[in-house]
């Protein structure tokens, strides 16, 4: 089977935001977080886009944006707080990572089909 190019794109941000995000869980320098930030905010950006139509991953994904925006960013001062929003949201850009995984395996072919016998029909 083969996977488009703009998949491979969202698989390797999906992967690069679920990584950087676990890594936050680790003691790293505070100019990592700000580049946590940007990355988490393109990766969100880009499922948005490529989600658009399935409401519950706008909604949560937008919900990632919004925690990780750089441009307004949200302090919650403590790094305790941080962890399980880092941990969820690494979890959930594994979920899209591995969603687009199936569907591209997934062919249509393989499914049962309805016979059609109209042709065979009398009128």
């Amino acid at each position: 089977m083969k996977v488009s190019t703009q998949k491979k794109i969202i698989r390797f941000i999906a992967l690069i935001s679920a990584i950087a995000l676990f890594m936050a869980l680790l003691n790293m320098p505070k100019q990592y977080y700000l580049v946590l930030r940007i990355i988490v905010f393109v990766g969100a950006i880009v499922v948005i886009l490529e989600n658009i139509l399935k409401t519950y991953m706008v909604l949560i994904f937008s919900i990632i944006l919004i925690l990780f925006n750089p441009i307004f960013p949200i302090y919650l001062y403590e790094k305790i707080l941080w962890m399980p929003l880092d941990f969820i949201s690494g979890v959930l850009f594994l979920y899209v990572l591995n969603g687009r995984k199936n569907k591209s395996i997934e062919d249509d072919s393989a499914k049962p089909r309805k016979k059609n016998f109209e042709r065979d029909r009398i009128v």
